[in-house]
């Protein structure tokens, strides 16, 4: 089933001495029928809020909920059809394991008979056959998932919300998990969401993720499309492992800077693509604590508490924010050539130096390079110092420096590469980014 967000939205004031909140901030996407999504972003990004507000256990302020074409952000919960797999799990602690993945079916008044059936499949498919007498108190962390994946699946739900399943397993019986969760939806093809602060769970398991940060969705696509082709720095910067490399440039344009960009470089234009940045107001969770065997969800409640303490941001100095007016956002005329530097080196690159007006207005950029966007070769145009390496057992990773910049960088090596700690080796970029100041895509 297609599920649709249209500018949604939940607001929330917050008053003095109040848990801290969450606010979904005009969120739109399409999810396509059939597939798993994966929702990833920091604490505190809005992920989980989302989750309930799809589910119904919390009210939007504003915007619209589609499950295929019916609207039902009015709908209250329970007939909404969703399948939802909690934290903590919620399995009824008195029930067995097949009683466990029976009860979503025998509330909705399913004979028990046809009710024991479908159990009984979905149990197969998730490797659950041999322990559907046991009780939830005696299995491992790792089992207590699956059965409550399977219960969330076993009543073909119109979309079923995964929140951080994979957060308490180890390697081990995480790696299993994911293969089951892979599995299991590819064969009832149920629409999926699921939530992950492990962004390899989220790449390995999705057909698209849904990236967000302060409750605005930040960017919806194929894994491949969103660590190939960022949409502004802070997409670039989030995903990837190791991460991607951010290295401060300064834009030259006084008379001799310009001279020599004019006959280091081919006269070119090139545009810049602006990404408008999105302000929001931090806002939580539920309301009140929520109890679930009412909705046929699950065991217990779903808190309204939130445990973890939230990181603080990194403010930039003031003098290195500079505010831009609308009049110079909509600057068109040709602006001085200049060089782009970084540290004591100069970005040699015939696409370059022309980066417009809104190079010019913002003064200080960012080139993001990924750690595998590295060449080596003795004809490099750039050098870097190599302060230590390890063997990742395909390649090398690599920790260096580049003159002029204290700053320890990442990039990864292939093992042919002779390496020794305080050598300089020449190199070029294979693939960057650029960003300006405050992380918009340049290009």
């Amino acid at each position: 089933m297609v599920i649709k967000l249209e500018n949604l939205c939940r607001d929330i004031e917050k008053k003095e001495n109040e848990k801290p909140t969450v606010t979904i901030n005009d969120i739109n996407v399409e999810l396509e029928s059939g597939s798993i999504n994966g929702l990833i972003g920091p604490t505190f990004s809005g992920k989980s809020s989302l989750l309930f507000l799809i589910a119904g256990l919390l009210e939007s302020t504003s915007g619209s909920i589609y499950f295929g074409d019916k609207d039902v952000t009015k709908l209250p919960a329970e007939k909404r059809e969703v399948g939802f797999v909690f934290q903590n799990y919620q399995l009824y602690p008195h029930l067995t394991v097949l009683q466990n993945i029976m009860f979503p079916l025998l509330v909705k008044k399913v004979p028990k008979k046809l009710a024991k059936e479908k159990a009984l499949n979905i149990a197969e498919i998730m490797g659950l056959t041999d322990i559907l007498d046991k009780k939830p108190k005696s299995l491992l962390v790792h089992k207590r998932v699956q059965v409550a994946i399977a219960r969330a699946y076993v009543k073909s739900p119109n979309i079923v919300l995964l929140d951080e399943p994979l957060s308490q397993l180890d390697i081990r019986y995480k790696n299993e998990t994911r293969d089951l969760i892979k599995k299991i939806q590819r064969e009832t093809k149920i629409t999926t969401i699921f939530v992950s602060q492990n962004q390899e769970d989220a790449i390995y398991i999705s057909d698209y993720l849904m990236l967000m940060n302060d409750g605005a969705l930040k960017a919806y696509g194929t894994p491949e499309e969103l660590y190939g082709n960022p949409e502004n720095q802070f997409v670039a910067e989030f995903l990837g492992n190791p991460s991607i490399n951010i290295i401060k440039c300064q834009y030259n344009d006084d008379e001799e800077s310009v001279k020599k960009a004019q006959e280091l470089n081919k006269e070119e234009k090139v545009e810049s693509k602006v990404v408008e940045p999105v302000s929001v107001k931090k806002t939580t969770l539920l309301d009140e604590d929520i109890d679930l065997a009412e909705l046929g969800l699950g065991y217990g409640k779903a808190s309204s508490e939130i445990k973890k303490e939230e990181e603080p941001k990194e403010e930039l100095p003031e003098d290195e924010v500079e505010e831009e007016s609308e009049e110079e956002n909509k600057i068109e005329a040709e602006v001085p050539k200049g060089i782009l530097s970084f540290g004591d080196q100069i970005f040699l690159d015939d696409k370059t130096p022309t980066f417009g007006e809104r190079m010019i207005l913002t003064k200080d950029t960012r080139l993001a390079v990924r750690p595998e966007a590295f060449e080596f070769s003795p004809n490099g145009k750039y050098v870097m110092h190599v302060e230590s390496f390890e063997f990742t057992g395909r390649e090398n990773l690599v920790r260096f420096t580049l003159p002029g910049i204290e700053y320890v960088f990442n990039c990864l090596a292939p093992i042919e590469l002779k390496l020794e700690p305080g050598m300089d080796i020449k190199f070029d970029f294979k693939r960057y980014f650029i960003f300006d100041i405050i992380g918009r895509r340049i290009r």
